[in-house]
């Protein structure tokens, strides 16, 4: 996929080569993809397991100078080679817990829908990435959910909140899992991802309603700086030119 292009993007633009029409837009969704494209999910889970067994096997090969006679020098090799395989599953592994499961669910599903909708079925729209409904589902829940995620620092643990947004994005980006669209069509059928998604336009209005009485907050406090400054400033003023006349 070409740097800055998201999948969708993409999507469109082979459509319109192709003399189609470019298709339902889906901002929303398409911005979450564009956030996690490239991002790691079970890419370190994975390393942890590979690069420790490739180690091992070069430890195992690099004992045969040693066992031929050539000399105890050759045993630092399959040494240097097993520490090594050590540190890489402990390194791997601790960046692998460092993702949170939220995300790691949010990534992977976000991946594989990009997958799909480069799809030739797709693209030619034999069978769409996205049941039409389900891809309105998938944009307003990626609005809510991108709404309260760029506000976060990522200095600080994520609130509960925002970890139950993400938890509940990854759950309803489940709708869009199964191939095909009557297939998904089905699956909106259990009537799940409407009940979750209105749990999340609620929670979204309760964030709205806190950001608003917190901003109401600090405003009140500016004003109350403000006044015990200019206070300040005037009594200065007033004394600079009582020693003036003085």
């Amino acid at each position: 996929m070409l740097r800055g292009v998201s999948a969708l993007a993409m999507f469109r633009m082979a459509r319109k080569a192709l003399g189609l029409p470019p298709g339902t837009e889906y901002p929303n969704l398409e911005a979450l993809m564009e956030a996690e494209e490239g991002k790691p999910h079970s890419d370190f889970r994975v390393l942890s397991w590979v690069m420790p067994a490739v180690l091992g096997m070069v430890a195992v090969g690099s004992t045969v100078p040693f066992f031929l006679g050539k000399g105890n020098i050759f045993i630092l090799g399959p040494v240097l080679m097993s520490i090594l395989a050590v540190a890489s599953w402990f390194i791997f592994d601790m960046l692998d817990k460092r993702i949170p499961a939220s995300k790691v669910k949010v990534r992977a599903l976000c991946e594989d829908l990009s997958h799909r909708y480069g799809g030739f079925q797709s693209i030619v729209g034999l069978d769409p990435a996205l049941h039409p409904q389900v891809g309105q589902i998938l944009d307003e829940a990626a609005g809510i959910y991108l709404k309260h995620a760029s506000k976060a620092d990522p200095k600080i643990a994520p609130s509960k909140a925002l970890i139950a947004l993400e938890e509940s994005m990854g759950q309803i980006l489940e709708l869009g899992k199964p191939q095909g669209a009557r297939a998904q069509e089905a699956e909106l059928a259990g009537g799940w991802a409407s009940s979750l998604l209105q749990e999340m336009r609620e929670l979204d209005q309760v964030l709205d309603r806190q950001a608003l009485t917190q901003s109401g907050r600090a405003e009140l406090q500016i004003m109350k700086l403000r006044e015990a400054r200019m206070e300040i400033q005037g009594i200065e003023s007033a004394m600079a030119e009582l020693e003036q006349q003085s």
